[in-house]
């Protein structure tokens, strides 16, 4: 397997241990969908070696993984910590950004369709860097994409941790 690969499949099995141990609402579930996740994405490792054709598949797959561990991650943080820092963080905006919070929060009124474009801008969050990547791995080669794939999977998978240490509701859900 590659270090990619590796990392995500580690995802993977961090957070299966964490629910399988706790067993927070929904933990079954989730379970489930992780022991699925971790096999193919070992599938796709083991079984798509020096498979041209289905090597893009493969490069993305880590990818879909981080987006799997994502979504699975909210019964686990309020497992592990149950504590919210909304509160905190908020204060922390308000300080750093002062006005700007507040015409944030404002702003245009919140139309749905503003809404919606926030919410295409935060799905692009995830979308970006693999387009990045794939035009790394057209330009300067597999050994090159797999490096730069393995920082921003390891970024993305880091900053997973803050969620665990300091979790919050945030705006969307009624948080501050």
């Amino acid at each position: 397997m590659r270090p990619s690969e590796r990392l995500a499949s580690l995802a993977v099995v961090l957070l299966s241990a964490v629910l399988a141990t706790l067993r927070p609402p929904g933990a079954p579930i989730a379970l489930v969908v992780l022991a699925v996740t971790l096999a193919a994405a070992v599938a796709l490792a083991l079984g798509l070696r020096g498979s041209e054709r289905l090597a893009l598949l493969r490069d993305v797959a880590p990818f879909a993984v981080m987006v799997i561990v994502f979504s699975l991650l909210q019964p686990a943080i309020e497992a592990v910590n149950p504590a919210r820092y909304d509160a905190l963080l908020a204060g922390l905006d308000a300080r750093w950004f002062g006005a700007l919070v507040r015409a944030w929060r404002g702003a245009l009124g919140r139309p749905r369709t503003f809404t919606d474009v926030a919410y295409l801008a935060y799905a692009s969050f995830y979308l970006f860097p693999v387009v990045v990547l794939l035009t790394i791995r057209a330009r300067r080669g597999a050994d090159r994409f797999e490096q730069a794939a393995f920082t921003v999977l390891l970024g993305f998978f880091l900053s997973y941790v803050g969620y665990f240490l300091w979790p919050a509701s945030g705006p969307r859900l009624g948080g501050a």
